[in-house]
């Protein structure tokens, strides 16, 4: 794997993460039809977000097979400080590929704002950093 195949995933996940803070602004009225379509955006952020850290760990020459696997190890490499965030992260969007209640979707969505949204924010700034 390259430094530039790392940074073209990179730049992938920064897209999608844009069109996340995005959908999360539009999303802020209550709208659950909006809150829907930002949890849409931030299961398909997640996907690029483990998958730019896996090319990553590639380019260092490591292989990892999963997302979990990849939040240890990046959490090893100190890529970010606070695992769990991520470790939940990836739990919520397991629920949500299969939550149909307005109330899990809900909570979902609160934790993408608050929290899961800022941490993939820092996460780029350090892969950057790093790159």
């Amino acid at each position: 794997m390259s430094r530039n195949e790392a940074l073209y995933s990179l730049g992938q996940f920064e897209k999608a993460l844009q069109r996340l803070r995005e959908a999360i602004t539009q999303a802020q009225d209550g709208d659950p039809l909006k809150q829907d379509g930002a949890i849409q955006r931030f299961e398909f952020t997640f996907e690029l977000m483990w998958k730019t850290l896996k090319v990553y760990f590639e380019y260092l020459g490591k292989r990892i097979a999963n997302p979990r696997d990849t939040f240890k190890e990046a959490f090893r490499q100190q890529l970010f400080s606070d695992e769990k965030v991520f470790l939940d992260m990836l739990d919520d969007r397991n629920t949500s590929t299969h939550a149909y209640d307005f109330e899990t979707t809900r909570k979902i969505f609160g934790h993408i704002q608050t929290s899961y949204l800022v941490a993939m924010e820092l996460l780029v700034k350090e892969i950057q950093r790093k790159l």
